[in-house]
């Protein structure tokens, strides 16, 4: 009977374990620890009634080396193992495929599939957890799908918003919300619209109010009219 207690994402390991063996009175128990640093350098440590063992380990790509030393009532011993591994190891491959089904979901949401696009995020997500990319986007397209998950059509609206969504998953948060703001000035009654840019200000915690808009003047015209009176007032930087 034993049990193993991970912490730090799995670096740390403690295990336990009490043996009885049949015919032989009174039980054994043993105990280790074991910490992975940068994920090629294990340091181990355990015990036991008869021994006491410290120890490491080194994984490089395909290579691998453990040593042992035992202190027990005969003294010390040694043990030394080397190993080499063909092909790729098992949390290689999941990487590789995490990247594949990160790609099929860049390629949906290029396309304007993002429920599609999300399912294949979270399969990347799932094989390469650690990925903070793979994690960072799958979290913003919850931001987006519930309000905006149609089809594609092809029109302009859905263009500008296919586009705006991209941007948002690229981390051009800015830039996404001037694309937003542009289609709000082509229909201004957009409730889709005007609840996407609620959205993404919510989750990035945007708080600047929005532009408001002279009479007759759409957002482009807007930033060449501020642009022109920065260049005027001498505030190049800024135009």
């Amino acid at each position: 009977m034993g049990a193993v207690y991970k912490q730090f994402k799995d670096k740390l390991s403690v295990t336990t374990d009490i043996v009885s063996i049949a015919g032989v009175p009174g039980m054994e128990s043993h105990f280790g620890v074991e910490y992975w640093l940068m994920g090629h350098f294990a340091f181990r440590a355990g015990m036991d009634a008869q021994e006491k063992t410290f120890g490491f380990g080194v994984n490089w790509q395909n290579l691998g080396f453990d040593y042992a030393m035992a202190m027990h009532d005969l003294g010390l011993s040694h043990r030394m193992s080397a190993s080499l591994r063909f092909g790729p190891s098992i949390a290689a491959k999941r990487k590789l495929d995490a990247r594949q089904e990160y790609l099929k979901a860049h390629a949906a949401f290029e396309k304007g599939y993002l429920a599609r696009g999300k399912d294949f995020l979270g399969n990347a997500v799932s094989l390469d957890p650690q990925n903070t990319d793979y994690a960072y986007e799958f979290d913003r397209i919850d931001v987006i799908l519930p309000i905006y998950n149609e089809v594609p059509r092809p029109n302009k609206e859905h263009e500008l918003l296919r586009r705006a969504v991209k941007k948002y998953l690229d981390r051009r948060v800015e830039h996404s919300l001037q694309i937003l703001r542009y289609l709000l000035t082509l229909d201004p009654g957009n409730a889709k619209v005007i609840a996407l840019i609620q959205a993404v200000k919510n989750k990035e915690r945007v708080t600047t109010a929005e532009p408001e808009l002279p009479s007759g003047m759409n957002l482009v015209d807007k930033n060449l009219y501020d642009s022109l009176n920065y260049f005027y007032d001498g505030k190049y930087e800024q135009a």
